[in-house]
């Protein structure tokens, strides 16, 4: 088979990107390619979970702003898909 696109990473970052690809073509054709027998079994099954809200970084920084928006981009998609989360802001 001929696939539109190839994603390299059954990380987290790769999971998205295809996710993203399929959202925007419905009829594209991805496949993801991971060396591992399970998707987010390295870096990303290793994480806290926990979703940055900017708190450390200086206010008014890019990194706080990045993080703040992050934070409602992920909380939407959880919604969106019915997927749990815990939220703390402060």
């Amino acid at each position: 088979m001929i696939y539109h696109e190839c994603i390299i990473g059954g990380g987290i970052i790769g999971l998205v990107t295809a996710h993203k690809l399929l959202e925007i073509s419905s009829s594209a054709s991805v496949i993801l390619i991971d060396k591992e027998t399970a998707l987010v079994s390295r870096q990303t099954g290793h994480s806290s979970s926990v979703i940055h809200v900017g708190i450390y970084y200086q206010s008014g920084s890019l990194k706080a702003k990045l993080c703040r928006e992050s934070l409602a981009l992920i909380v939407n998609f959880c919604q969106q898909h019915n997927l749990a989360y815990s939220s703390v802001t402060s």
